[in-house]
């Protein structure tokens, strides 16, 4: 009986002696479930590159204006603020939600999120934590884009 060798792009090798079982085994190879190079957002935290969780510049921004309003701002503040539709706001949160996930955080305990609904349409609430203050400090500082320092530094070195 001929038996049919089959390599991986790793470098194993599959001796099989259907000619079935080899294009099926070639077939799950090939498909984009066993592609070499893997979507940054489905490894472990520990493995994520920087870039990975590198922030959005409406991110950064997002941030910002969280950091000045103390109390909160909603979906449509927000919005409005950056010049981005309410729809927006997920990828936003999503990006905080992977750049805290690269350093080990979680990011509901650095930021509150309260869901209302104002006539039947979805509002939101982001408030930062005490926690989310200390963990974004180094970003709203490095984003600040008037130069000045947040509130609570500001306190600090007068």
């Amino acid at each position: 009986m001929a038996t049919i060798k089959v390599t991986t792009p790793d470098g194993f090798t599959f001796e099989l002696t259907s000619l079935d079982d080899a294009v099926a085994l070639k077939r799950k190879l090939d498909s984009p479930a066993h592609s070499r190079q893997p979507n940054p957002l489905r490894l472990k935290p520990e493995m994520r590159t920087v870039a990975d969780s590198a922030l959005s510049h409406n991110t950064r921004i997002l941030l910002d204006l969280l950091w000045k309003a103390t109390a909160g701002l909603n979906t449509e503040e927000i919005a409005k603020a950056i010049n981005i539709s309410a729809k927006g706001i997920p990828p936003l949160i999503r990006n905080l939600h992977g750049w805290a996930e690269g350093r080990a955080l979680k990011l509901d305990d650095l930021m509150d999120r309260q869901s209302v609904y104002v006539n039947r349409k979805p509002l939101t609430r982001y408030h930062l934590t005490e926690s989310g203050r200390k963990a974004f400090s180094e970003v709203v500082v490095q984003h600040n884009v008037d130069g000045a320092k947040p509130k609570e530094e500001q306190k600090t070195t007068a």
